[in-house]
């Protein structure tokens, strides 16, 4: 992932995070949150992010999405 959608990612948790109940303690749980909610908070690097899933698939961007979870 770039610095950019990294910091996307960072950005997304400090969004989302405070405002889950179930699942706020859980990596994979927060990434799935993230990823779904991606257009919504982050309009700005949502294509670059689809571009990224589309080069390595959605179970990869997972992952890497979850070693960029902030819990907050």
């Amino acid at each position: 992932m770039s610095p950019e959608l990294i910091k996307a990612v960072r950005s997304l948790c400090c969004a989302i995070v405070p405002d889950m109940g179930f699942g706020r303690d859980d990596p994979y749980v927060v990434a799935e949150c993230c990823i779904s909610c991606w257009s919504f908070h982050e309009p700005e690097t949502y294509p670059a992010f689809t571009e990224y899933v589309e080069s390595v698939g959605y179970p990869a961007a997972l992952g890497e999405v979850q070693k960029h979870v902030v819990l907050l």
